[in-house]
This record gives C-alpha cells, sequence and structure tokens, in this order.
C-alpha cells in the first residue's frame, strides 16, 4: 500500500506550499464587490462627440445596492480608434478620434470578477461638419445647427406577372 501511495506521489506534476497566515496579518474581504456592477454615467450610448473638445467620460462601480465603490482602475478603449486608451473613473479627453465608436470601459475587481459596459454608435465630428439634409424643397428652413433629414417615400414597383421559370435576361437558364 505505501508502494502505491509513493508512487502516485511521485508522479504528482506540481508540488504547492501552503503557508499558514501569521498572526496580526489581515487577508482582504473581497466580498464588497459582490453582485458589483459597472455603470456608465457619460456619455451615453449615440452621443455626439465634438472633435476637439473637452468631452466629459464617467464610469463607477456600485454594490448591489447602487452605492460607489470608490473603484478606481476603470479601463477605457475605442473599437474605431485602437490608440485611444484611459484608465480612469472620470475624465476630460480631446484625443477620440473622428468616427463612430464602440467605447468600452472595462473594471477588472479584486475579486476577480470582470465588468464591461460597450457604448455604441458613439459620432466623434467636427461641429462645422454638415449634416445631410436630404432633398428638401427649401433648404433655408433649415436653422443652423438643426439636423432635419427628409424622408422621400417612393412606391415600390411591383411585377405581379414575374414568372421565376420563364427565361429572361437576368435569368438566362431557368431550372
Amino acid at each position: 500500500m505505501s508502494t502505491l501511495f509513493f508512487s502516485l506521489f511521485a508522479c504528482a506534476p506540481s508540488v504547492v506550499e501552503l503557508h499558514p497566515i501569521e498572526e496580526g496579518s489581515t487577508v482582504d474581504d473581497v466580498s464588497q464587490w459582490d453582485d458589483a456592477r459597472l455603470e456608465v454615467l457619460s456619455p451615453a450610448s449615440g452621443a455626439f462627440l465634438p472633435l476637439g473638445e473637452g468631452n466629459w467620460f464617467e464610469a463607477r462601480v456600485v454594490d448591489a445596492e447602487g452605492d460607489d465603490l470608490g473603484f478606481e482602475d476603470i479601463g477605457w478603449s475605442s473599437d474605431s480608434d485602437t490608440e485611444w486608451e484611459v484608465v480612469s473613473p472620470a475624465f476630460e479627453d480631446t484625443d477620440l478620434g473622428i468616427g463612430v465608436h464602440t467605447l468600452t470601459a472595462t473594471a477588472h475587481l479584486p475579486n476577480g470578477d470582470r465588468l464591461s459596459h460597450a457604448l455604441g454608435g458613439v459620432l466623434v465630428q467636427s461641429i462645422y461638419a454638415r449634416t445631410y439634409a436630404g432633398e428638401s424643397a427649401d433648404p433655408g428652413d433649415v436653422d443652423e445647427g438643426e439636423a432635419r433629414v427628409h424622408i422621400r417615400e417612393a412606391p415600390i414597383p411591383r411585377r405581379h406577372d414575374y414568372d421565376p421559370y420563364t427565361p429572361t435576361q437576368a435569368n438566362p437558364d431557368p431550372e
């Protein structure tokens, strides 16, 4: 029996040393991070952020009751501007590149949980860029800074006599 035990022990891939907790030392209580969630306060999904102006970004980690836990290491990134990365719960930024972004705020908590919140459709654009107003009868009735899109509805032509099995120029060899 002792030979079997020795052979099993000798084949163990690694040895783990356990050190007892010394008297007077403390173990971090990570239970405060249970049921925590990441809230992004600014910007909102689909927000317009003026290019080159100070835009406010803010997120916080809250507990189950909604109380701020004061977590500082919140990372921000963009899918469109891969060089833009910031680690802060709240900051003003002028460096996010032009375009439509999906911004992601991420927090790696002390209990091992990873929280993430994505904001889609965030548009960074110059305030001087014009917004397409469509085919307006009077372009003068759109005020400066106001965006209006005119959608013209046209009937969709339908062919009631269409037969997919009849040879046509688009379908010369029907089967």
